[in-house]
This record gives structure tokens, sequence and C-alpha cells, in this order.
């Protein structure tokens, strides 16, 4: 029989320490992932420690380490910490059947709980109903908080962030929608959609961008004296470094900052090159592999992402994984209490979620099982999607503030209409430095050439007739289905655009790389012949503005 005496612990009538650990609670993980913790109270006489410890690393445990007034010995001197440990697990065992387990947060976002309702863990604040459920913050995650202020209704707050983003609507509402957006991260990942882009904003040096994206994105705080912002990584880390901040976070923004030109050469290229694997791991959700220990475990980025640089992205293919935004004026109008306005604003939007959670999964879902995007020519269904969930989130935002009299219902309209204004600046934006690029590096080159003929660039005959007339004045002549054009109006059109010499024989290469013409004799392109005109390639028409459609599909 166990017997507390006045000495300690006693088992059998022998004293095994000279303490008594009593359980306070045994809490488990809301997530149903991870590992139990259980809380001890360390008593000795008048002296008493808490404890929290991992069940499965009890074996671990110091004592002596909590306090070195604690000591797991028998009356002769010998250790016992082996039988302390053990007489710990069995009142554990023996508390878990008498007692209902209470809920550990271990991990940020959305969370839920046993009686069904929806939360979500700020660090060291549980936003939304948690009623009569004992629960334990673990410490990995208390280090961090949401700011609010608490003397201040809805209303009052609500309308003061409003006017923070009429300061550069541009720039402001897209962060505001992308830190939205990403709150909601496991709410779209509910319904089948997870997040796939990065907030990448472009600027000269100085213009703001980082205070912009400090103040507008990253509204959680570290609970340290100087009360930093979190989540903020510099772009020189190494990506194993960088990927574990993306991979524990979740339904938050992470800030990469900054792909800067001041630094030198080598220096920018490992930037670029970790602000790339960034994009990829972020925009595309696969899952990487890391070791840790003896084991493999598979991680993927569960939050939000924002990156701040001097100069665009290094490949197409990652401009179509960003939503842009460019300052071309510097930031001006700033507040010292901008970025609680932001944490506040967020607060009282996260407590609407979690009231109306089940009824914003029901809103997605039909929100987006009727969005086709495919319907817009001028962009690709990537960035369409995108600016899809940006839009909603936002909206979502409005609605909320009208609901709570912050906004009229012409104020509302008023901001809907701010917000279409920015999200399209930032596809133009996109749309620039993809048009860029493809001129630098010809990714795409029959988006060029119907470009050209659009243009003018390359001037075209209507038939064969004109052509034939004045074969110096055009690069080629229409036929049905098909723009017939000279290989070296092409090159010379390519060159000028680019900056770099172009050859027939490389223009030929190209266009038989893509399929739009066929090899002739001996692997040369094939070409249309026709008495008294110059050689021209036959260009299938329809193949031709296809391909051109396509260069920004995912």
């Amino acid at each position: 029989m166990i017997i507390k005496g006045r000495n300690g612990l006693m088992e059998d009538g022998t004293v095994i320490c000279n303490f008594i650990p009593n359980i306070v609670g045994i809490y488990e993980p809301a997530s149903g992932e991870g590992t139990v913790v259980v809380a001890l109270e360390m008593q000795q006489e008048n002296f008493s420690v808490p404890l929290q410890c991992n069940i499965k690393e009890l074996d671990k445990i110091e004592f002596s380490s909590i306090s070195p007034r604690f000591l797991c010995q028998d009356e002769n001197g010998k250790s016992t910490k082996k039988v302390v440990t053990a007489y710990i697990k069995k009142q554990i065992a023996e508390y878990m059947v008498q007692h209902q387990s209470r809920v550990l947060f271990d991990r940020f976002g959305w969370e839920i709980l046993p009686d069904g309702n929806h939360v979500y863990i700020a660090g060291d604040r549980v936003i939304g109903k948690i009623e009569n459920i004992p629960y334990l913050i673990a410490p990995t995650i208390s280090a961090v908080t949401l700011p609010d202020l608490p003397d201040q209704n809805d209303i009052l707050i609500i309308k003061n962030y409003m006017n923070t983003l009429e300061r550069a609507p541009n720039v402001l509402i897209p962060l505001s929608a992308h830190l939205l957006r990403s709150l909601l991260s496991s709410i779209f990942a509910l319904c089948g959609y997870f997040i796939h882009h990065v907030l990448y904003i472009l600027s000269r040096q100085g213009m703001g961008k980082t205070t912009a994206a400090k103040n507008f994105c990253l509204p959680f705080c570290c609970t340290n004296a100087q009360n930093d912002a979190a989540f903020f990584v510099r772009a020189l880390g190494s990506k194993a470094a960088v990927r574990d901040a993306l991979t524990e976070p979740r339904d938050l923004v992470v800030l990469l900052d900054d792909i800067c030109t001041s630094s030198d050469s080598q220096t920018q290229r490992e930037a670029k090159s970790l602000a790339g694997y960034v994009i990829r791991f972020a925009a595309d959700n696969t899952p990487v592999e890391r070791k840790v220990g003896n084991k493999n475990i598979s991680c993927r980025c569960q939050c939000g992402v924002i990156i701040t640089g001097e100069f665009p992205i290094n490949t197409a293919s990652d401009i179509t994984r960003c939503a842009m935004v460019q300052i071309i004026e510097q930031m001006t109008g700033g507040q010292v209490n901008d970025h609680l306005t932001t944490a506040a604003a967020i607060s009282r939007f996260l407590q609407h979620c979690a009231i109306n959670y089940d009824n914003i999964v029901a809103e997605i879902k039909e929100s987006f099982v009727k969005f086709d995007p495919n319907a817009v020519e001028d962009s690709s269904p990537r960035q369409q999607q995108i600016l899809a969930e940006l839009s909603f989130s936002f909206r979502l935002f409005l609605r909320f503030a009208e609901q709570i009299g912050a906004l009229t219902e012409a104020q509302k309209a008023e901001w809907e209409a701010k917000l279409q204004s920015a999200l399209e600046a930032s596809l133009q934006v996109n749309n620039r430095l993809l048009r860029n690029f493809n001129m630098q590096n010809v990714t795409n080159i029959a988006e060029l050439i119907v470009a050209g003929i659009k243009s003018g660039g390359l001037k075209l005959a209507d038939d064969l007739d004109e052509f034939h007339n004045c074969p110096k004045q055009y690069d080629g002549f229409k036929k049905k289905g098909f723009r017939c054009i000279k290989l070296e109006s092409i090159a010379c059109y390519l060159t000028d655009l680019t900056g770099r010499h172009w050859t027939k024989n490389q223009v030929g290469q190209k266009l038989r790389e893509c399929g739009l013409v066929e090899p002739g004799k001996e692997g040369h392109t094939a070409s249309c012949k026709y008495p008294g005109v110059p050689r021209t390639v036959p260009l299938h028409w329809k193949t031709l503005k296809k391909q051109a459609g396509m260069m920004e599909k995912p």
C-alpha cells in the first residue's frame, strides 16, 4: 500500500523520495495527434513546484534539476528514480480511468472542442466559446500572443482599421485579404482548397514594404519585453530552417524578408534561390520529408507566406504562384499603433468566425463549387483561383463589419469596388512581369508571335496575292487556318524584343520544340514555297493561340 509519510513518498514502508508528486490534470491534444501531457504539482512541506511533462518523456526527468531540494533516494542514499517514475505512471493510469482528460492546445490555428465548438488558438489566447472545459496551452506556443484592445468596442476597432487601409488601398487591401485568407486556411482546406499562393511585395529599397508587411500581415507578437512581431524570417537563412519556420505555424502568416539588391551577387543568388524554394514549398502544398532523430517525418506548409523583395521572381511558373503587390510610391501616414489596430481587428473577426464556423464552411463550398477559374482569358486558372479566394476572404470581413454596424451598406459597396480595383492592379503586375520574363527568355514563343501579329510587329498580308505583289513590305501572309511567316522576320522581331541576337536556325529549332511546325528533310523546319515569293513557315492559327494562352496554366 502506498502511503505519504512525513519525510516524503513511501512505498511498502520504504522512503523512495523526499517529495510528493500530485497529479493536477491529464491533457490530450485537441488535434488528436501528438502526445499526452501530465500536469504535476511537486510538493515538499510548504514548498511546491508545478511541472508539465510529456508522458512519453517521464523516464528522462531529472527531478533534482526541477529543484535541488528534490531527491530520489532511499534512507540508505540509493537512487530510487525508476521506482518514483513507476509510481507516477501508475498514478497517471488510475487518474485517466477516474477522470475525464482535459484539452491540450499545442499548435496555432483552428481546433474543435469535445463539445463541438470551434476555437482559434492565438498563442497564449483561445478565441471562441470555451466554457467548462479545462485546458492547457503548451509552452511551445504560449510565448506568442495576438494583442487586443479590450476597452474598445468592435465598431470603433473595425472603423479604425478600415481607415488605416484607406491610406494605400491598392497595397493594403491585398495584404489584408492575404492575412484573412491565411487565418482561414484550415477552413478552406476542410473544403478541399489548400492555400496555393504567396504574397510578394515588390519595391525598391526604402519604400516601406517590410513595415507594411509587419503592420498589416503579422498581427502576432512575441510575449517579451520588446513585443516584437512574431513569425518574421530573414531571407538569408538555410532552406531547412526556413522550411521548419513554415511547417509549425498554421492559420497565420509568416514573413520572409528581404530579397534585396544591396548585398553581393552571391548573396543575392542565394536569396533568390531560397525565395523560389519557399514559393514552391508554400504554394504547391507538397509534403517534404525531413529527418527527426531516426525517423523521416512528412511536413507541409499550413500557413500563408509573404515575401518582400527588391526584384521579381526568377521563373514564370513561380510568378503564377504569387499574388503580386508593387509599391511605387513611398508608404506614408503610418501610425505607431497600426500593428495593434490590425491585431485587434483580426481578433474580433476571429471571434465572429468561431461563432459562425459552420456557416463559413458551407459558404466556401457553395461559392467555389460554382466558381470557374477558366472563365477569364487575361490570366491563368491558378491566378483566378488565388484572386477569388482573396476576394472571398475580404468580402467576408466586409460583411462582418456591416453586421456589427461599422460599415453601412453603401460604404460596404465602396469597399468592394476598392477591393476589385486592388486585385486588378495586382493581376496587372503579374501579367506585366510574365510578359517581361517571356520576352527576355522566350519561354512561350507562340505568345510573342501572336502579340507581334496583333500589334503589327509582324505585318501580314491578307492573302498570298497581296504578299506576292509586295513581298518586302510584309513579313508573311494569312492563309485559311494558318499564318505563314518568314523565319528571318521572326528572328528580327525576337532580336528587337529581347535584346539578344536570334538566327533563323534558332527560331526554327524553337518552333519545332514547341510543336508549332513539323521537321522537314534532314531535320530542318518545313516551309511553304510559292513561286515568286520568299519561303515562309506555316503556323496553325488555333494552335498558336492555344499555346499563347497556356503559358500560365498550372
